[in-house]
């Protein structure tokens, strides 16, 4: 392991072999530690302002470390100029338009390589009977849901989509959901 300054007393600093998942929820609870954790080989370092650095072959990236933080508008929209899909860059516009559903656009802008994709297995772990559920991502069809909710996502699998019809679950775009609902009243976002 590479040597770093140390910001602390030794006795202060805390190791761990967490899962990226686990890191958000660790530093919620100790806020006022630098945390240095290990996973898979790569060196997180929890900053003052409450980022995580991840040094990776000496090249810094910044990790967010709370997932709740939305986009501006300004970088949404410098972000649409990049999109080519007509059909997303409207959802997107209509998204950014309405403050509730801010959120979800900016998600939505973000690069490919950091879109959703929850398998209906998964959904039916997530959701509650009742729920109007918005997915920013693609569903896909593994799995059956079988509680009675209404899924809003930006796509669905073709097989998702007939599962869905079979189990007589309602399912729609978020451009549509958008027009219908601009208030997203009752809408829980699933990342």
């Amino acid at each position: 392991m590479r040597k770093t300054r140390e910001l602390l007393p030794l006795e202060k600093v805390i190791f761990f072999r967490l899962k990226i998942l686990e890191i958000n929820s660790f530093i919620k609870e100790n806020k006022k530690v630098f945390i240095f954790i290990l996973s898979n080989k790569k060196v997180y370092k929890r900053t003052k302002s409450g980022n995580l650095n991840l040094r990776v072959n000496r090249v810094s990236r910044k990790i967010n470390s709370s997932c709740n933080k939305m986009k501006t508008k300004t970088k949404i929209d410098k972000q649409i100029e990049k999109k080519t899909n007509s059909e997303l860059v409207e959802t997107i516009i209509a998204a950014k338009k309405k403050d509730k559903w801010l959120e979800v656009a900016g998600v939505i802008s973000s690069s490919r390589r950091n879109s959703i994709e929850i398998n209906l297995n998964e959904l039916e772990s997530k959701v509650k009977d009742g729920e109007l559920v918005v997915i920013p991502g693609k569903i896909l069809s593994q799995g059956e849901l079988t509680k009675k909710v209404k899924i809003v996502a930006l796509k669905f699998s073709e097989k998702a989509r007939e599962k869905l019809s079979k189990a007589k679950i309602s399912c729609s775009t978020i451009l549509e959901e958008i027009k219908v609902n601009p208030g997203a009243r009752g809408v829980r976002i699933l990342r």
